[in-house]
């Protein structure tokens, strides 16, 4: 799935989570795609999310974070 996102592409959807907050179901699915990118340069971002006030964006965040650490 993620090998059909360019580079430039989740950049711009790194810069446009906060316009998901509305929907947590979006927002949990591009943190998701932002995570299986392995790359450490959503680390700031994704670190945002750890104390959302929705507790399933905050788990997904916390796996995230976690599985990158690895």
């Amino acid at each position: 799935m993620l090998r059909a996102y360019t580079r430039r592409e989740l950049d711009y959807l790194a810069e446009k989570l906060a316009e998901l907050e509305l929907e947590p179901e979006l927002l949990e699915e591009a943190l998701y795609a932002l995570g299986y990118t392995y790359n450490l340069k959503y680390v700031p971002v994704l670190t945002r999310y750890v104390s959302h006030h929705n507790s399933t964006i905050r788990k997904v965040a916390r796996e995230i974070l976690i599985d990158l650490s690895k």
